[in-house]
């Protein structure tokens, strides 16, 4: 399976009881340490507190502004991504319609599989095998347009082995972004 962040291999509802569990045992040992400061000096515990929650909330707040913001931003730039493949995508498909009628053939068939093979990759016990299997189908339309380009070199053909490199270079940028592009851990435990 392909992670690139340790939380990745967790469900998420692990995650969420694991944070319940973290701001449960802070919130009760910020209750028994206020219990003992107020024991020890009862007269300083009140003036303190105010101040303490006040900076502690604009904290929160800035902290959350930055995630939302660095999230945001993530999110776009991948559905961006998403779409300028999917276009490339379809390009290609109708660009092999100026093949001849076998190598079209072949390669509209690879790229059906290959759009299969992407909506496969969102399920995550099936992600590395569509990966490697996606990179295997780019692998035989590159080299199906190499042929095609050494038997009849012309514009059509350089316009369809165009679009199946911005196939390939999009499924790096997707894969890029979806596996790297991450909230920086300093943002989630600072």
């Amino acid at each position: 399976m392909i992670y690139s962040h340790p939380l990745d291999a967790l469900p998420n509802w692990s995650i969420f009881l694991i944070t319940v569990i973290i701001l449960y045992l802070g919130s009760e040992a910020g209750f028994r340490l206020g219990k003992i400061i107020q024991n020890h000096w009862p007269d300083k515990s009140e003036a303190s507190v105010g101040a303490m929650v006040s900076a502690s909330l604009v904290l929160l707040g800035f902290l959350l502004a930055f995630v939302t913001n660095i999230a945001l931003s993530n999110f776009n730039e991948r559905r961006q991504l998403v779409i300028m493949e999917a276009n490339a995508i379809g390009t290609a498909y109708l660009r092999a319609g100026y093949l001849s009628e076998l190598i079209g053939r072949e390669s509209r068939l690879l790229l059906g599989e290959y759009v299969n093979l992407r909506l496969d990759a969102l399920d995550p016990t099936r992600t590395e095998a569509a990966i490697n299997r996606s990179e295997q189908i780019q692998n035989e339309l590159w080299i199906r347009a190499e042929e095609v380009a050494r038997e009849s070199p012309g514009p059509t053909v350089a316009l369809y082995v165009s679009s199946i490199n911005e196939i390939i270079d999009l499924h790096t940028q997707r894969l890029s972004a979806e596996m790297g592009f991450r909230i920086p851990p300093t943002f989630l435990f600072g």
